[in-house]
């Protein structure tokens, strides 16, 4: 992690611990599976947006796509196949 991405998520690189009150303990103290969060983001998904309508958008969003297709695939199962990847605009 660079540290630009310790200081935004409370990465303590001295102990390999996170900081208290930040993002990464609050991902570590989480009681929330993967599966839980996929079956979540699958939900507010389909609430919201039509089956294959939604896209993924972002910047260099391909790796973040590979990893919810591992991690949550009924999420992705409810995306459309094309992705926005904003760093194409710059």
């Amino acid at each position: 992690m660079n540290d630009w991405c310790k200081n935004q998520f409370g990465w303590d690189s001295a102990t390999q611990q996170a900081k208290p009150g930040n993002l990464a303990e609050q991902v570590q103290k989480s009681t929330v599976s993967l599966a839980q969060a996929d079956q979540m983001l699958h939900e507010f998904l389909a609430r919201h947006v039509k089956q294959g309508r939604g896209v993924l958008a972002g910047n260099t969003v391909h790796m973040d796509k590979r990893f919810l297709d591992k991690f949550c695939p009924k999420f992705t199962g409810h995306m459309h196949y094309r992705l926005v990847d904003v760093s194409t605009i710059k």
